[in-house]
């Protein structure tokens, strides 16, 4: 058996699918397989722990590919935004959160990819 993977702080500022979501992500993934493969960041998981959580409950093999941007914050952004049914005051407190994680980086440039949603 796989030693489980831990989440990327960056992943962790989304809220994760429960209930019907998650059974239906899962149910498609059994069905289907993975169709997205679950992206990894400093030997996390970035994007797609929903769906790694999905395989390991229906014994799908999980894919894996290594983010090799720049940007990992502004990734998990654009990844998300559009898929997820977030409120706004959701998307407000995911764009405060990467703030605070990369504080060097200028205000506006985080809160870029959450507003061309």
């Amino acid at each position: 058996m796989m030693e489980e993977l831990q989440y990327h702080p960056i992943a962790e500022l989304l809220p994760a699918l429960q209930g019907t979501e998650l059974r239906k992500l899962a149910s498609d993934i059994k069905a289907n397989g993975l169709l997205e493969p679950i992206v990894l960041y400093e030997g996390m998981i970035l994007d797609g722990r929903n769906r790694y959580q999905c395989c390991l409950t229906e014994s799908v093999e999980p894919r894996f590919v290594l983010y090799e941007g720049q940007d990992p914050g502004g990734f998990v952004i654009s990844m998300n935004i559009l898929r997820r049914h977030l409120t706004t005051q959701e998307q407000t407190k995911l764009t405060k959160d990467l703030i605070k994680l990369a504080p060097l980086k200028s205000d506006r440039a985080i809160a870029k990819p959450a507003s061309s949603a």
